[in-house]
């Protein structure tokens, strides 16, 4: 995450501050140093026409940009040049940096100009989401005494970090503009950011509103955009529009009113139609998807447009505050039947979204005869949305790509010397009288850097945000990154795909994975190679040979037809602009291209018969961490030296790893994917005098890439205490930062490198139970011959009966055989191969990723007893869970399991779950929940449990509850064992529903779940038989228990995972 610096004054020197970070590879159209030049029929991003707006009509424009933003860079530019607005004077620009109050210093502005300032102006600011909460208490203060002669409007970049990633935020401007009764309105496209800008301006003359928009391809998507209006005319409109305001706003017209006034008043001057809500697809619609956001709003609309004889439609939220109730209802088809309202949210907790409550309360509000089905499609904000999504939620086919449209995806390290060329290639194609859209995306923490580029070219002007899933050539230009992103994901049928790498084109098929071959093959992919390496330095395109490579490639990939003449002409207009570059140089190169590096790789045919074992979970789209790419001018490892090996020796692992076959990895001893997440919520569900102590444990796995199916069980890599670590460490007399070699359970042979305090931690389980062979190895150490027969012993069949009691009762770890053994004293580099590692603890996921995407949910007991010496002993993960707080980190891996709901929904389930055993079920219903939602019919919910006291451990009881009450769950049988004299458990209540779970059971064929611990399994099956002989018996037929259990089982109908 780029840093963001403390609000501070400055010097007049350095008053205003010009970010030249831009370049090709971001911005291949270039910016804007003339205020004048932005109008007509420009490529640029809607960052630049939102800043021209708000330096065009603005007495001052206020900045939080924090680095690499670029949300100020051209008024930066235009100021420091002393370029007049459209008011005729040169704006101030005040560049600020964000920090707690931040916003003070415009607020103490405004109120002073009102007493200083003989020509009232609007003032602007230009900010990102990250602001607004810095911001908020100053924002509070000015809602409460708003200027109407100096007007306030806010223009938001929708964007922000979530751990680690860039988002688009529109959770936060829509609280704060309902918290401080704020207004709220958005532009969706590139064309619209200009009027937005204007219109928000224009409405802070009635209300303070905020303009909010798309930050990420705000800031980053450059297109053509026409009819762009000058600073002289927005300025000329906004004074026409605001002219005679007075009368107007000390009328008694409500706010809705007055907002709905300068609206018309706006549409009138400028020949617009914008409305507060805007409406897309059939007048017969029965379903409609109602959005607020650029992207979302775009694709819902562009979707809803090529489904027009379809009863689909979509309703954009151009302005969310004021909500005006009754012009929402005046959009929506009467014919409407089902309202899908895409709400984002934190995902923080499970309440409904904003947009969710405001439409559900405008049905209310108006008493409408008939409401409609309105759904709460909520999504996270790190969403990036898909055209093809749209269509599932619509429920249509998918309508093909327009014939005129052309897609390119590019992937590159962020340090190569050709990362600009797919910028150049765009600038190259809008000569052409086409239609270009260009973005660059980075993700700083992806094999060091890597960069991915996108481009649309099509004949006519489109407002489609840049997600492309159906590019007609993808290019890969470092083989590595097929490794980290499943580029086959993009392509469409019969795609080309180039792949360049420094081996020779013969080496190609070893960079490809079976996934990648698999896919090819089924797509009927057209695969090429370049060849950096065959190619060579061109001594006449110094510097610039492997960029011009890759042009000449992506031009004979893409349009194959193009003569040579045809290409020279593309390559001299891309690259001979500042250069004596002449044709004849780049005719020669491209012959050399074809002739030794660039080649088509016919797919072969055992391709076709690959099975892939294991599926990567790779991301199709570079996820974003940052606008800027990865300084690599000051790169340093730091790493530890090494005891036991020398100095140099270790130092040589990790400057050549690939040569030593040594790497970098989280807990690269672990043979499963893992993942580092963050605790969120740790909350005890028992009371805190009851002798069990069960909890409810939330981790945050917002941006790992981690997904769980339901029934799966999250594996815990806990470390040991560290504290306790360091005192057997202290005891024992060895030194904690000594490096030792630790085995590696993913590689037999491979060793990892660590000190001794991070192998005791985090490898080694020297606070676990030893096997009897530890004994038998440790006796050779114990220098004292008693001890060395005492462990013989042990090892043997004669120490049988002590061993036992040493494991069950005195629960003897390997720490206390080494404090019992003192002559034994293994050194540290033996100890840790002795010792048996740590072993991951994994636990029944207790939440549905449909419901909660961002977050795992888990039920745990802490395990606890009291040995033979009278010391409290504690579960090793259970008590490391129990300790942790929010913000947390915590290692965690995700392990299939049997647990799996049956394929059609309507099946009826019956689950029965003794203590944190009802882990999975609550996540069951939850799905079950989600697929009613959907639409789906659900069969009948049966829960059983078991537990000995309803007050202290009716785990998740009030939430089983409420889905009873909103006929989710059809039938709770709960045994509380000790709450009466006679003992009741879980078998009984099953055999109490016996008629009941005939029908869902026998008759239906419903599948029955058993999970917890073993001792009740006997006694459940038992009563499970019962039911299947009672639907027998009815029919003159007798079962045989065992074999009946057996059957169930093999039908995967009795699913039992018990510990």
């Amino acid at each position: 995450m780029p840093p963001v610096a403390t609000e501070r004054s400055r010097s007049p020197q350095e008053r205003v501050r010009v970010d030249n970070s831009t370049n090709l590879a971001d911005f291949p159209f270039g910016g804007s140093s003339d205020l004048n030049s932005v109008a007509g029929s420009l490529y640029g991003t809607a960052q630049l026409l939102v800043q021209q707006t708000a330096y065009a009509i603005s007495g001052s424009v206020f900045s939080y940009s924090p680095e690499g933003f670029n949300l100020d860079t051209s008024v930066a530019e235009w100021k420091l040049a002393e370029q007049k607005n459209g008011l005729g004077r040169v704006p101030r620009v005040n560049q600020l940096e964000t920090r707690a109050g931040a916003g003070s210093v415009l607020l103490g502005y405004i109120y002073n100009q009102q007493v200083k300032e003989s020509q009232p102006s609007p003032q602007s600011v230009l900010a990102s989401t990250g602001s607004l909460d810095f911001m908020q208490p100053v924002l509070a203060q000015y809602s409460v005494k708003p200027s109407a002669s100096f007007p306030l409007a806010l223009n938001i970049a929708a964007v922000d970090y979530v751990s680690g990633k860039l988002v688009t935020d529109y959770v936060r401007p829509m609280t704060v503009a309902k918290d401080l009764g704020l207004g709220l309105v958005s532009s969706t496209s590139l064309k619209d950011a200009q009027h937005m800008t204007l219109l928000s301006t224009i409405l802070s003359s009635v209300i303070p509103t905020l303009h909010v928009y798309d930050g990420k391809s705000g800031v980053r998507e450059s297109a053509k955009v026409d009819d762009v209006s000058n600073a002289t005319f927005l300025a000329g409109k906004y004074n026409q529009v605001t002219n005679d305001l007075g009368q107007f706003l000390e009328s008694r017209h409500s706010l809705n009113e007055k907002v709905l006034g300068l609206i018309k008043r706006f549409n009138t001057l400028l020949n617009t139609s914008y409305t507060p809500f805007e409406y897309v697809g059939s007048e017969t619609a029965e379903t409609v998807v109602v959005s607020f956001g650029s992207q979302e709003s775009v694709l819902a609309s562009e979707v809803a447009k090529k489904l027009k004889t379809e009863n689909v439609g979509a309703l954009n939220v151009r302005v969310y505050s004021p909500f005006l109730e009754e012009e929402f209802l005046k959009c929506l088809p009467e014919t409407v039947k089902k309202v899908i309202v895409l709400g984002q949210t934190t995902g923080d907790d499970d309440s409904h979204s904003s947009l969710y409550t405001d439409v559900l309360t405008a049905f209310y509000l108006n008493h409408s005869d008939s409401i409609p089905e309105i759904v709460d499609y909520k999504f996270p904000r790190e969403k990036v949305w898909l055209e093809s999504e749209f269509y599932d939620i619509f429920g249509k086919p998918v309508v093909a790509k327009e014939a005129d449209v052309s897609e390119y995806v590019f992937w590159d390290l962020d340090n190569s010397t050709s990362k600009h060329a797919p910028g150049a290639l765009s600038h190259t194609l809008s000569l052409d009288s086409q239609t270009v859209k260009f973005a660059s995306t980075y993700e700083n923490q992806k094999l060091g850097g890597v960069i991915e580029s996108q481009v649309r070219v099509s004949k006519y002007e489109t407002s489609t945000p840049l997600s492309i899933e159906q590019a007609d050539v993808l290019f890969v230009n470092d083989a590595k990154i097929l490794s980290e992103v499943d580029i086959l994901a993009r392509a469409k049928p019969s795609a080309k795909v180039v792949i360049a790498s420094t081996p020779s084109i013969d080496e190609i098929e070893k960079v490809t994975g079976d996934h990648f071959k698999k896919n090819a093959v089924q797509k009927g992919i057209e695969l090429f190679a370049v060849d950096y390496e065959a190619i060579g330095e061109n001594p006449e395109t110094q510097g610039r040979t492997q960029s011009m490579v890759q042009q000449i490639a992506f031009w004979k990939t893409a349009y194959p037809s193009f003569t040579m003449d045809q290409l020279t002409s593309k390559m001299v207009l891309t690259n001979g602009n500042d250069t004596e570059l002449v044709a004849a140089t780049i005719a020669n190169l491209a012959e050399k291209v074809f002739e030794v590096g660039y080649k088509k790789i016919e797919i072969p045919k055992e391709w076709a018969e690959v099975s892939p074992e294991d599926i990567p979970q790779l991301d199709a789209y570079v996820r974003a961490d940052s606008f800027l790419p990865n300084d690599h001018s000051d790169l340093v490892e730091e790493e530890y030296s090494s005891q036991g090996e020398t100095i140099t020796e270790v130092t040589k692992k990790i400057a050549f790893r690939e040569a030593y076959g040594a790497s970098q990895e989280l807990r690269p001893d672990l043979p499963v994917k893992n993942f580092v997440s963050k605790v969120k919520v740790n909350q005890r569900v028992t009371p805190e005098e009851y002798d069990r102590h069960i909890f409810h444990f939330e981790l945050d796995i917002t941006g790992t890439g981690l997904t769980y199916a339901i029934g799966e069980a999250l594996g815990v890599h806990a470390p040991n205490n560290e504290q306790q670590v360091l005192e057997f460490i202290e005891w024992y007399g060895l030194n904690p930062d000594e490096v030792v070699s630790v085995p590696s359970v993913v590689s037999e042979g491979s060793l990892e490198t660590k000190t001794l305090l991070q192998a005791l931690r985090d490898n080694i389980d020297i606070f676990g139970k030893p096997p009897k062979k530890f004994y038998e190895n440790l006796a050779p150490f114990a220098q004292d011959s008693k001890q060395r027969e005492h462990l013989e012993k042990l090892a043997s069949p004669a120490g049988a009966e002590e061993l036992k009691k040493r494991a069950e009762e005195d629960f003897c770890t390997f720490a206390d055989l080494f404090e019992e053994f003192t002559s034994a004293r293994p050194s540290a580099a033996e100890l840790v191969q002795l010792v048996a590692p740590l072993k991951r603890r994994e636990y029944s996921i207790a939440s549905s990723q449909k419901v909660h995407p961002n977050a795992v949910h888990l039920l745990i007991v802490v395990v606890d007893w009291v040995d033979s010496k009278g010391r409290k002993r504690y579960g090793q993960c259970s008590k490391y869970l129990s300790d942790l707080s929010p913000g947390s980190e915590v290692i965690v891996s995700v392990k299939p399991s049997v647990m799996k709901l049956p394929q059609n929904p309507a099946t009826p389930i019956i689950m029965s779950g003794l203590g944190t055993g009802l882990a999975p079920f609550k996540a069951f219903l939850e799905e079950k929940m989600w697929q009613k939602q959907q639409g789906h019919e659900i069969g009948d919910v049966y829960l059983f449990l078991g537990a000995r006291h309803q007050r202290q451990e009716y785990l998740y009881g009030e939430l089983f509850e409420a889905y009873k009450n909103a006929g989710i769950l059809t039938y709770i049988g709960a045994a509380f064992s000790r709450d009466q004299p006679q003992k009741i458990y879980i078998q009984d209540r099953i055999r109490e529903a016996k008629i009941p779970l005939v029908d869902a059971f026998v008759k239906q064929q419903g599948s029955f779940y058993l999970c917890g611990p073993t001792w009740p399994v006997a006694d459940v099956s038992s009563a499970l038989c019962d039911i299947v002989a009672h639907e027998a018996a009815s029919r003159g037929e007798t079962i045989e228990q065992s074999r009946t259990i057996e059957t169930l089982k093999e039908q995967e109908r009795y699913i039992l995972e018990v510990y």
